[in-house]
């Protein structure tokens, strides 16, 4: 499924399985050199800001701290 995010949209998961999201950033064909830098310039600094918004969210920390947890236990165990 894609969508395109120079229109507005939405997207739920309303299940209990967790939902992956990879992100794309394609151009038009059309889009001169100049367009393309530009919006790889402008893309560049919204996605770190957006990337920090989701690493410093409370669901990230709680996968991270299960995935530390899962790790120690397996290292211990051998």
């Amino acid at each position: 499924m894609f969508f395109d995010n120079s229109f507005e949209h939405g997207a739920w998961n309303k299940s209990q399985e967790n939902r992956v999201v990879l992100l794309l950033d394609l151009y038009h064909p059309e889009l001169t050199r100049i367009e393309k830098f530009l919006l790889k310039f402008i893309l560049k600094h919204f996605n770190k800001s957006e990337f920090h918004g989701i690493k410093n969210s409370e669901y990230q920390k709680l996968l991270l701290d299960n995935l530390i947890s899962r790790s120690s236990s397996n290292h211990m165990a051998k």
